[in-house]
C-alpha cells in the first residue's frame, strides 16, 4: 500500500491529505465509517479505514485512479465537463450512474444545476440556494 497521510477535522467527517508519490484530493469523507477516525487527528491507512467518498475536480490535473484503487477508497467523484461516480471493483473502479453512498439521490444532475447556477450567479449564491434545497 503506497504511504499515506491525511489530517482529520474533530469529527471524522472530512479529512485533507495526500498519497505520496501520487496527488492529493480535492476532498474527502469519512460517512460509513466516521466514527472510526472521530478524535484523531492523524490517520494511518495501514490500520485506519480509507476515506468512503474521495472528490476529485479535473481542471487543472488529471486524476490517477490507481492511487484510489491501491488505498481502497470505495467510491469516488471526478468532475471533468461533468461528474463521473466510481466505485471500487476488487481491483478497478466502475463507473455506475447513481451513487451507493446516496442512494435515490441524483447526483449528477444536482452538480450539473450548480455548476450551471455558479455560472450565472456565482459559487457563493449558488452553494447557499444548493444548502436550502437539502
Amino acid at each position: 500500500m503506497p504511504s499515506a497521510h491525511f489530517l482529520v477535522d474533530p469529527y471524522g467527517f472530512w479529512v485533507t491529505g495526500f498519497v505520496s508519490g501520487s496527488q492529493e484530493p480535492d476532498d474527502c469523507f469519512y460517512i460509513a465509517n466516521y466514527e472510526a477516525v472521530i478524535g484523531k487527528s492523524r490517520l494511518d491507512l495501514a490500520v485506519d479505514p480509507p476515506p468512503d467518498l474521495a472528490i476529485e475536480s479535473d481542471y487543472t490535473s488529471k486524476t490517477r485512479l490507481d492511487a484510489y484503487i491501491a488505498l481502497k477508497v470505495p467510491e469516488l467523484w471526478i468532475y471533468d465537463r461533468g461528474l463521473k461516480n466510481y466505485v471500487i471493483d476488487g481491483e478497478d473502479f466502475l463507473v455506475v450512474e447513481n451513487s451507493p453512498t446516496f442512494p435515490g439521490l441524483p447526483i449528477k444532475v444536482m452538480v450539473d444545476r450548480v455548476i450551471q447556477q455558479a455560472q450565472q450567479v456565482g459559487s457563493s449564491r449558488a452553494l447557499r440556494a444548493f444548502e436550502e434545497t437539502l
